[in-house]
């Protein structure tokens, strides 16, 4: 299954990329919360540069004044940056090795007012265990307290976490299900991201012995 090798957190619109190499999967989580036109999402950069041409994953219209995006880029360079995304207040950068060719499975975007904060489940593209997959959560901040996310549920490993955003992984990828995580402030939204990463089994014990 593909390997994180790298995890990258940063209220505002741009984030620093973990260290990478040529082949490499960067995915990024773009929130954006707002008093008004919370519905409209992050803007991508265009590509130039070290900023690389950044293919979303998903983007659907957000609600409740908050949005996000993911968006995914295998590395042809080890210096690619993550560009400015207009009013974006939050970002997370994931860094992967091991996918393949076409790394993207299952994925899904969802959001409400009800709290807990939930990345929502997926129909997974794979199910023998070869898959990672990623959890994303951002809250609205706008009016409320800031807290802090608690540990995510039993299965699951945290990566990042801040006030507004955080991301956490499945230990095993057989299956799938919404992930909730808890909060300690007063947000009053939230958007859930979950992305499948595709990845291959090892060969089975005694493989190469036929040879």
């Amino acid at each position: 299954m593909p390997t994180i090798v790298g995890t990258a957190i940063n209220d505002g619109t741009s984030v620093p990329l973990p260290p990478h190499q040529v082949g490499d999967d960067i995915v990024l989580f773009v929130y954006r919360y707002a008093s008004l036109g919370g519905g409209t999402l992050p803007t991508k950069p265009s590509a130039g540069g070290t900023v690389p041409a950044w293919v979303d994953i998903s983007a659907a219209s957000g609600s409740s004044n908050n949005a996000s995006r993911t968006a995914h880029f295998v590395a042809t360079a080890n210096n690619h940056t993550s560009g400015t995304w207009t009013s974006a207040t939050g970002m997370i950068a994931v860094v992967l090795r091991g996918q393949t060719a076409s790394p993207i499975g299952g994925f899904a975007e969802t959001g409400n007012t009800t709290f807990p904060a939930t990345a929502p489940a997926v129909a997974l593209s794979k199910t023998d265990g070869s898959s990672t997959i990623l959890h994303f959560v951002g809250v609205n901040l706008f009016g409320g307290t800031a807290g802090s996310f608690g540990a995510p549920p039993a299965g699951y490993t945290a990566y990042q976490g801040d006030s507004m955003v955080a991301c956490f992984a499945k230990d095993v990828s057989t299956s799938d299900g919404a992930a909730a995580i808890a909060y300690s402030g007063t947000a009053s939204a939230w958007r859930g991201a979950t992305v499948e990463i595709l990845g291959t089994l090892p060969p089975p014990l005694g493989f190469f012995a036929m040879f």
